[in-house]
């Protein structure tokens, strides 16, 4: 299997590197950054960073059942999805491993999709047939964003406009799986409704990981010309059967077994969003926009350990925001200069009920912001931009916080970058960003202090990030590499020997990632992604040790082929390297290996009907996303679990759109 690694190394080195061959003097099509790069939406790519974008023509080819199939196929992004379903899953830009969930920030239009506590972003509760593109800002963007966007921004752009359309879908697959999606969309003199629905079920991969889930979406809107308001509200209901990990030999005797330890576990979630937002032009320079959001989640859950009986524990979440900003643009000698200035306000409430006690936590941030895209020079623009955030904490568990106790922090983050569109098609940047993770509202609450100390163990996670990239588009072929180094302190992380959050020492990140995209011929188009990522612990105990579940070698080729009478054909290969076993700080447990792994997707579409079948891990490979160092039951001694990922399985999608 090694040398099979080894060899799908070579072809995405290869793959990445081939369009560079390909380049002619061709008319140059530059493809459009919309909203994430600067958080309003423009025509051009003027900040100094890489930005790829997923189309919705590239997400219907793919074959894709779900949002993490489709950011699986992002090279830049390395995921992990404890299920194979997208329900458990966690994106990783550059190199976080088992705190990417608090490193990566998922936004939908714009709005935090990650959790106040450290459950990950619930990428399963965004329907595909919803979503029109995705943005990805690749690295730190702390001035632009705040809080977690440390490693990168993934923006999940919704199809807020569809026209006047009626669509309906129907799939099945593996695993006793099925799915009902319909959606509708209106548009008449300024007013457009939106309506989508989603039920979906499946028995998994695993034994005892039965999901059953439903999502509904609604969106109003009405543009007058100068602006514009909209109203969104939906649900998401879903029940899940969570199987838990497995040791070596429990995974040899039988990888879709659920221990009896776990017989009983289980997490049910509903949630409810709201969100109302405004724009308007004032005058012939600035635009007000803003935005507000409720999002309340409320779950029970179950976890079985050791043997040991467990009660049910209950789980809510309350998240408040509102982000008015402004955006002008200015005259001058050497072109139109961009001006952002707003605030982000959240309050977050959470409270968790289990076996030891009630934990609470209000938790209140409050940011300004600015940023300014200056030209100044012809095919020069500089960015600068400055963040001042403040937290407040008000902490109570009945144990270690006896009392409500509050924490506060105040944190300055700044950036500052040149993009120099070099000639026709060729753009270089260069690029320094100050960043920043505060602890979230559980984190607190573990973090070893002694009962009624009530102390705060963790500090503020603070880095400095780097990068120097280059963007070369060309009618056929479009290529960019980035070079980036990130230096953390007092990087937040678990540790599950000792079953508390601790702070890290100083930690890197010393990185590159190239990708590349090639129209071939008139109707194949050829894409490939490479990433290397050093992590490494730089300071403490755990000196020189890389940080775990961070690969450093991975990446993706695929090929799209329109073929006659309506048919599409899409194949990637998917590749990570050998990496740690997440919590393996001291490094006494092997690496989790790596895998490669093939996915196929068939489509055909004919008027208004399509039918799109996909096969995922096509080779049926026995591997494993995750791993975590665990203790074992029987000799309480630390040992290496796995969550071991689906074999081979296939979805088949009908749909019929108006």
């Amino acid at each position: 299997m090694q040398r099979g690694i080894y060899l799908v190394k070579k072809l995405l080195l290869g793959a990445v590197l081939a369009p560079f061959a390909a380049v002619a003097n061709d008319a140059v099509v530059l493809d459009p950054v919309y909203v994430t790069a600067t958080r309003s939406e423009q025509a051009d790519v003027r900040l100094p960073a890489a930005v790829s974008t997923i189309t919705r023509a590239q997400i219907e080819s793919s074959g894709a059942a779900n949002l993490v199939e489709v950011l699986r196929s992002f090279g830049g992004a390395q995921v992990t999805d404890l299920y194979g379903d997208g329900s458990r899953a966690q994106i990783d830009l550059r190199g976080f491993g088992d705190a990417a969930n608090a490193n990566t920030l998922i936004l939908v239009d714009g709005r935090r999709l990650n959790n106040p506590d450290i459950a990950p972003p619930d990428l399963s509760s965004i329907s595909l047939k919803d979503v029109e593109r995705v943005e990805i800002l690749n690295g730190s963007a702390g001035a632009l964003y705040g809080d977690q966007a440390v490693g990168g921004v993934i923006n999940i752009i919704t199809r807020a406009r569809t026209g006047n359309t009626l669509g309906l879908e129907l799939g099945g697959g593996s695993y006793d799986g099925y799915r009902a999606r319909a959606n509708g969309g209106l548009n008449r003199n300024g007013l457009s409704l939106r309506l989508s629905a989603e039920t979906r079920s499946s028995d998994n991969y695993r034994d005892h990981n039965q999901l059953d889930y439903s999502n509904v979406l609604g969106r109003a809107g009405y543009d007058w010309g100068t602006g514009g308001a909209f109203a969104e509200a939906s649900w998401v209901d879903e029940d899940l059967q969570t199987p838990g990990s497995l040791f070596a030999a429990e995974v040899k005797a039988d990888r879709r077994q659920s221990a009896a330890r776990f017989a009983n576990d289980f997490s049910d979630t509903d949630t409810r969003v709201l969100r109302l937002g405004v724009n308007q032009a004032m005058g012939s320079r600035w635009k007000l926009e803003a935005e507000a959001t409720e999002r309340r989640s409320d779950g029970s859950f179950r976890l079985g350990t050791f043997g040991i009986a467990t009660q049910d524990s209950f789980q809510d979440r309350k998240l408040r925001a509102f982000n008015p900003r402004a955006v002008g643009r200015f005259p001058m000698g050497s072109g139109s200069a961009l001006v952002t200035l707003g605030s982000d306000l959240q309050r977050a409430d959470y409270e968790l009920t289990s076996q030891l006690g009630t934990q609470s936590n209000r938790q209140d941030q409050t940011d300004v912001y600015g940023q300014a895209i200056l030209p100044v020079a012809p095919a020069l623009d500089l960015t600068l931009g400055l963040r001042r955030a403040r937290v407040e904490n008000e902490v109570e568990d009945g144990f270690t916080f006896v009392q409500p106790t509050e924490f506060t922090d105040n944190r300055t983050a700044g950036e500052a970058g040149l993009s120099w569109r070099a000639r026709e098609g060729l753009r270089l940047f260069l690029r320094y960003d100050r960043n920043y993770r505060f602890a979230k509202v559980d984190e607190f609450t573990n973090a070893g202090a002694p009962a009624g100390s009530n102390t705060n163990l963790l500090d503020t996670q603070t880095g400095d990030s780097y990068e120097a990239g280059a963007e070369w588009t060309r009618a056929a072929v479009t290529l960019r590499g980035t070079l980036f180094r990130t230096d953390l302190e007092n990087e937040i992380a678990f540790d599950p020997t000792t079953f508390t959050n601790i702070n890290l020492d100083h930690t890197r990140r010393d990185g590159m990632l190239l990708e590349s995209r090639w129209q071939a011929l008139d109707r194949l188009t050829l894409a490939a992604a490479g990433q290397y990522v050093d992590a490494q612990i730089r300071n403490g105990g755990f000196a020189g040790n890389p940080v775990p579940l961070v690969a450093r070698l991975s990446g993706k080729v695929s090929a799209d082929l329109g073929l006659p009478y309506g048919l599409n054909a899409y194949t990637e290969v998917v590749a990570v390297d050998a990496r740690g076993f997440a919590g393996d700080y001291d490094q006494t447990l092997d690496e989790l290996p790596g895998y490669a792994v093939v996915n196929l997707a068939l489509g055909w579409r004919w008027n208004k009907l399509s039918l799109r079948g996909r096969v995922n891990n096509l080779l049926d490979h026995e591997y494993s996303e995750y791993g975590a160092a665990g203790t074992d039951p029987g000799t309480f001694a630390e040992a290496a679990s796995y969550q071991p990922s689906p074999d081979r399985n296939f979805w088949i999608t009908l749909g019929y759109e108006l």
